[in-house]
């Protein structure tokens, strides 16, 4: 059980998990298990099994938590979800509720057919673990500053520095059009104004007053309205030219933003 904590403990808060918290969250269920195998009595066998039921409840609790933080994470640092989408990880959450349920009947009910899916269920979330952390972009370098002791401190920064942070950020993206890099993140933003990542996060927080991820779409579907009107090109070709990474991204932006497709607003614009 432990083991499936630290997965989603992983998955949901990279770089979290330490050595420490790994010796600390295994000696948990060493007194019940040593209880039982020197005294071969049930109910140190079922405090065990108990504890892990409550043990894997709560992690699940917090993970239900932890994802939507993780993806708030992510929207504050990249301008896209391409490989760094948390759907997955969504699935691995509801398959490890799943798993957990199963364990603890089989735990309860010797049983080889709850035997049997629960190994067949195990080894099938381990392949699609395996599967998705290497096809999943690896985002620790972009966020290994996100939760640092000292972020809050570094944001209050003087208005002097953040107007100048401010007026260099809005030459990158009207002057020469930044947002047009599919994969641009807030490490590129900070390394071409000179600054660090959380001045220029402050920036999108405080003066923005929205995401990273949602200031740099609203100037990539502001780019892609003119193509539209002004242009004859298909929706693929507009969504590569506006800075994303493929037209299936391009018209879910576009439709969350401007409420309607690419298509039915350049059909309006055209009647």
């Amino acid at each position: 059980m432990p083991l499936y904590a630290f997965v989603l403990i992983e998955l949901c808060s990279p770089a979290t998990l330490n050595l420490r918290t790994i010796i600390f969250h295994e000696l948990l269920f060493v007194e019940p298990f040593t209880l039982f195998a020197i005294t071969q009595d049930m109910v140190f066998y079922y405090a065990e099994v108990l504890e892990a039921a409550v043990y894997g409840v709560s992690y699940a609790v917090w993970a239900a938590f932890a994802i939507p933080r993780y993806h708030a994470q992510l929207k504050q640092r990249f301008s896209y979800t391409e490989n760094i989408n948390l759907n997955w990880l969504r699935a691995i959450f509801f398959s490890f509720l799943f798993i957990l349920v199963i364990w603890i009947i089989d735990c309860m009910e010797a049983n080889y057919a709850i035997e049997a899916l629960y190994m067949t269920s195990t080894l099938v979330m381990w392949m699609f673990i395996a599967y998705y952390t290497y096809k999943h972009e690896s985002v620790l370098g972009e966020l290994s500053d996100s939760t640092s002791d000292d972020v809050l401190e570094n944001t209050e920064v003087a208005e002097s520095e953040m107007s100048e942070v401010g007026k260099q950020i809005s030459t990158l993206f009207d002057k020469e059009q930044i947002f047009l890099n599919p994969n641009l993140k807030v490490s590129d933003i900070a390394t071409a104004t000179g600054t660090n990542r959380t001045y220029v996060s402050a920036f999108f927080n405080r003066e923005a007053e929205c995401t990273f991820y949602d200031y740099v779409n609203k100037y990539r579907i502001e780019y892609a309205c003119n193509l539209l009107l002004h242009s004859n090109e298909n929706i693929t070709m507009i969504a590569e030219k506006s800075g994303f990474n493929s037209s299936q991204s391009f018209i879910r932006v576009f439709s969350k933003i401007m409420g309607t497709s690419p298509t039915k607003c350049r059909n309006e614009a055209t009647d």
